[in-house]
């Protein structure tokens, strides 16, 4: 379609679709427990070795479950 239209043209993959489709051709799943998406911010990588005991839990103040004031 892009031959009929000569505003568009061809888009190389590039970014996150290039990087998942690399990951597919290397065996990646969705789910795969061998695999780890460093593009989620905080991804999930189980116990890591030599490193100290992860809380069970995190205790917050009701008063501190709202944004700070907003001077303005």
């Amino acid at each position: 379609m892009s031959d009929n239209i000569p505003a568009f043209r061809p888009v190389p993959r590039t970014g996150v679709i290039y990087v998942m489709d690399r990951a597919r051709e290397h065996g990646y799943t969705p789910g795969a427990a061998d695999w780890c998406n460093l593009g989620q911010g905080q991804p999930e990588t189980g116990p890591l070795p030599g490193s100290p005991a992860r809380p069970a839990d995190v205790r917050i103040d009701p008063d501190d479950y709202e944004y700070a004031p907003v001077g303005g």
